[in-house]
C-alpha cells in the first residue's frame, strides 16, 4: 500500500478545508517545502499537491509551490487544481511532475482525458536479452496491451554488448518468428566490463551497466517505464519450449573463455540445495520479503544506511 500524504495550497500556504467549502479554510503549515520533507522524513516517496487557487482561477496559481517541493526534496509529485488543458498538462510534466490530476474537468471535457492519455499514458519499454525470460516477457506484455483496460504503448528493445553474430542473429530470429517488432542497438559493454575487471569476474559489472545503458535508451525513447523478465517458475521453461525456438542463456563473450563462471556456479549450487530440501529455490526467494527490521543489524532505504542503533538512545 502507498500512502499519499497531501498539501493544498491557497494564497501560497498550507491550507485545510472543511467539505471543500473555501470559506472554511484555514492554515495548518507556513511552508510547503517543510511540510514536504516532513512528510519524506517520514517515509514517503509520493505527495499529492493541490492548486486550490488554481481550481477556482481554472490555471496555475501555485505553481511555483510545487517545483520548489520537486526540487528540494524527492518525492514524487501528483499535482491536480488549474488542469483544463493540454498546455497545462505538458507545463506541469515537463518540468518533472510524475502526474496530473483531471477532476472535474473529464466530465466537462472528456476528449481531453482522451488526448492526454494518447500523449502521455504509460510508455514502456521491454528490454529483450533473448533469453527465455525476457521472450516470454514480451509475448506477454503483448497479450496484456491487447486485453488492457488502461491503455499503454510499448517499445521492445535489445541491445547487443558485444554478442557474437550468430546470438544476435538467433535473437533477431526468435523475435521474428514470435511477431515482437524488437530495435537492436550496439554497445561494448562486454569489452568495458572485462577491462574494468581485468577479466576477473565481470559479471556484476556487466549487469550494473547493462542496466544503466537499457535505461538510458528507454528514457531517448521517451518511455517512462522499463520492463525486466526474470523467471521463476516452470511455466516459462514449457512455453518456449512449445515455440521450437533456442533462446539464448549467457552471451557473454568474456566469461565464455572461462572454464565456468558465477552464473553457473550459482545454478549449481541451488541445485545442490534442493537435493536437501525441495523447496529451496522458491524459499529463497520468499526470504526477500520476510526481512524483520528488528533483528538486523543495519539496512539502507533510498541510499541512506541505517544502523539498529538508531532505536536506542
Amino acid at each position: 500500500m502507498i500512502i499519499f500524504p497531501a498539501i493544498d495550497i491557497k494564497d501560497g500556504t498550507c491550507v485545510r478545508l472543511v467539505k471543500g467549502d473555501y470559506a472554511t479554510a484555514h492554515k495548518v503549515a507556513e511552508d510547503a517545502v517543510e511540510t514536504a520533507t516532513s512528510f519524506q522524513n517520514a517515509g514517503a516517496s509520493w505527495i499529492h499537491m493541490v492548486d486550490l487557487d488554481g481550481a477556482k482561477d481554472a490555471k496555475p496559481v501555485n505553481s511555483s509551490l510545487v517545483f520548489d517541493v520537486l526540487a528540494h526534496t524527492d518525492l514524487k509529485v501528483e499535482i491536480g487544481g488549474g488542469i483544463r488543458n493540454m498546455e497545462t498538462i505538458a507545463f506541469y510534466l515537463e518540468q518533472g511532475v510524475s502526474r496530473v490530476i483531471l477532476g472535474s474537468v473529464a466530465l466537462r471535457n472528456p476528449q481531453l482525458v482522451k488526448e492526454a492519455v494518447a500523449k502521455y499514458g504509460d510508455k514502456i519499454a521491454v528490454a529483450i536479452s533473448g533469453g527465455k525470460d525476457s521472450l516470454t516477457l514480451a509475448k506477454l506484455m503483448q497479450e496484456l496491451k491487447r486485453h488492457r483496460q488502461v491503455d499503454f504503448s510499448l517499445e521492445f528493445i535489445a541491445m547487443d554488448p558485444g554478442n557474437i553474430k550468430e546470438n544476435s542473429d538467433n535473437l533477431l530470429y526468435n523475435c521474428k518468428k514470435l511477431g515482437i517488432p524488437v530495435k537492436l542497438y550496439k554497445s561494448d559493454i562486454f569489452e568495458v566490463a572485462e577491462k574494468l575487471t581485468n577479466g576477473d569476474s565481470p559479471c556484476y559489472m556487466c549487469a550494473r551497466m547493462r542496466r544503466g545503458n537499457l535505461y538510458s535508451k528507454a528514457k531517448e525513447l521517451g518511455c517512462n517505464k522499463l520492463a525486466l523478465g526474470h523467471h521463476f517458475n516452470d511455466v516459462i521453461i514449457r512455453f518456449m519450449k512449445s515455440t521450437g525456438l533456442n533462446p539464448l542463456d549467457c552471451a557473454c563473450t568474456v566469461t565464455k573463455k572461462k572454464s565456468g563462471n558465477k552464473r553457473y556456479y550459482v545454478k549449481e549450487l541451488v541445485k545442490s540445495l534442493l537435493k536437501e530440501n525441495e523447496n529451496a529455490d522458491i524459499n529463497i526467494l520468499r526470504s526477500s520479503e520476510n526481512v524483520n527490521l528488528g533483528q538486523i543489524l543495519g539496512y539502507k532505504n533510498k541510499g541512506q544506511k541505517h544502523l539498529f542503533t538508531e532505536f536506542y538512545e
